[in-house]
């Protein structure tokens, strides 16, 4: 099971997106450790243009 911890650096070009919009998320490893804790860095795009960036913190809990 994982959650979401929180996020930092959290930028966008605009309040929201339009519904029905065609929006292409890209996520990429910043650190991940086998004890659960971990760091993503997210962008957002549309129509090829970046909409919105942050930073994602997450946990992973391994279930006994």
């Amino acid at each position: 099971v994982g959650y979401l911890l929180g996020t930092c650096s959290f930028t966008a070009t605009g309040p929201a997106f339009r519904v029905g919009s065609d929006l292409e998320i890209q996520a990429s490893v910043l650190f991940l450790d086998e004890s659960g804790p971990s760091a993503f860095r997210c962008e957002l795009r549309h129509a090829g243009k970046s909409v919105a960036t942050a930073t994602l913190k997450a946990i992973e809990v391994h279930e006994a």
